[in-house]
């Protein structure tokens, strides 16, 4: 686990964070297979994390996971990446803003 990682309720979720903390993006991309079958406030966590990769790709499959979530920590999530700096990501998410509210 990478310093500073949070405390996660499922082994397996924690697996998934290093795998986003790598500069290695095959297991980026192979923790972001991942992410979806994960639950709860893991889940939420991971996003977070996910949403800050610097990799379009891993930020729209991020934009993905998050619009099939609801609540508040969902919509603040897509609130944010309603104003990311790729024009694919932010589309997708000003989309799936109108959907969620």
């Amino acid at each position: 686990m990478p310093p500073g990682a949070p405390a996660f309720q499922k082994p397996r979720s924690g697996e998934i964070y290093a795998k986003l903390c790598s500069n290695d993006m095959t297991l980026i991309l192979s923790g972001m297979k991942d992410l979806p079958f994960i639950a709860g406030d893991d889940q939420n966590i991971l996003l977070a994390k996910a949403i800050e990769i610097p990799d379009d790709s891993v930020r729209l499959a991020a934009a993905k996971v998050v619009s099939r979530k609801r609540g508040p920590a969902a919509l603040e999530m897509m609130k944010m990446l309603a104003a990311d700096s790729s024009e694919i990501v932010r589309t997708f998410a000003e989309k799936a803003l109108t959907l969620m509210k």
